[in-house]
């Protein structure tokens, strides 16, 4: 990916706890970005690799705190998607726990999968010393990339949007978030499809879900403006990808709950986190914490595998055999008595 930063007077004064953007100065008469020629890397590893048929390793939040946690990240999900049939990775958001300075580290370790990584900016991501939303971001962009962006791969367009405001300012004068797809990003959105055929499968990518179903009925737990992302998308083929709630989540399209205040226009994946709760609970055989989720599913990430502009996805529970995939229980009079 090309990547050119723009900030002529680099990043604002209040950007002082994590190193922000550098001065770049104006903008230079052209800007090019060179073109290599060489062999298809998934042909090297997967001979018979078809573009039409790929496959995604995703993860929800990763949400590391310290390096310990990224020690947990390595030994756990690094560890397990390494070396994995997939052409590429996406982190749902949140990939740091709001100590943005482990961003070197994190990126560092997560490049043991030896796969190309998305990163898509969450609300633990933010330079919590910003003052306005477009400056809300400047260590991620400074480590990473722009905070959205679109690629296509196959049959298949992926978008990552950037839904955390901050400051928001429904909460002032509290400084905390609220999701929404803000700035100019719709209108960008408008202009990129323009250039997506309409056979072609749309992928949105972004924290905070479209909707949710835990905590639905605050801010912080869906996108504000998703009425004009309905109506943007109409006509289209597509799903959503979402991190955030730390729970594993598929809502059809047509769906509604209260809250929502009108039917979900396509389908949506909340794909769990693979920190569960905050890397928290006791050990297990592995030495990683269990940390169940907050509706009680493991420590997890997911691998889609698409074909053409169709997909298919898969639960993976981490540290357990893929075969494993639901536990069902039944609220038996015994166990009532017994609790």
């Amino acid at each position: 990916m090309g990547l050119h930063i723009h900030e002529p007077k680099g990043s604002p004064p209040e950007i002082k706890q994590f190193p922000g953007i550098s001065p770049t100065g104006p903008l230079p008469a052209m800007v090019n970005f060179p073109l290599h020629s060489e062999r298809d890397p998934e042909k090297v590893i997967y001979p018979d690799h078809d573009l039409k048929k790929f496959k995604a390793i995703i993860t929800g939040d990763t949400q590391v705190y310290t390096d310990k946690e990224i020690e947990y990240l390595r030994d756990s999900f690094v560890k397990e998607v390494s070396g994995m049939e997939a052409s590429f990775v996406i982190s749902m958001g949140d990939n740091i726990g709001d100590n943005l300075a482990l961003y070197p580290r994190y990126l560092e370790v997560m490049s043991n999968i030896r796969r190309p990584i998305w990163l898509v900016p969450g609300n633990h991501d933010v330079n919590y010393d910003a003052n306005n939303p477009a400056y809300a971001f400047e260590t991620f962009k400074r480590q990473f990339s722009p905070t959205y962006y679109s690629f296509n791969y196959g049959d298949v367009h992926f978008v990552v949007l950037n839904d955390i405001v901050y400051p928001s300012p429904l909460y002032l004068p509290s400084k905390t978030y609220h999701g929404e797809i803000w700035g100019n990003q719709i209108e960008w959105l408008a202009r990129d499809l323009m250039y997506v055929p309409h056979d072609k499968l749309i992928v949105l990518n972004m924290h905070i879900p479209v909707v949710s179903d835990v905590d639905r009925l605050t801010p912080k737990h869906s996108v504000a403006n998703r009425v004009a992302l309905y109506n943007l998308l109409k006509g289209r083929k597509v799903v959503a990808l979402a991190g955030h709630t730390h729970t594993l989540d598929h809502f059809q399209a047509g769906e509604q709950q209260q809250g929502w205040g009108q039917s979900l226009a396509f389908p949506e994946v909340i794909v769990g986190a693979s920190c569960g709760s905050w890397w928290s609970g006791d050990l297990d055989n592995n030495g990683i914490p269990m940390s169940y989720q907050r509706d009680g599913a493991p420590r997890s990430y997911m691998i889609w595998s698409f074909y053409g502009n169709e997909y298919n996805d898969q639960f993976r529970a981490s540290g357990k055999d893929p075969g494993e995939q639901m536990h069902l229980s039944f609220m038996t009079p015994s166990f009532q008595d017994w609790f």
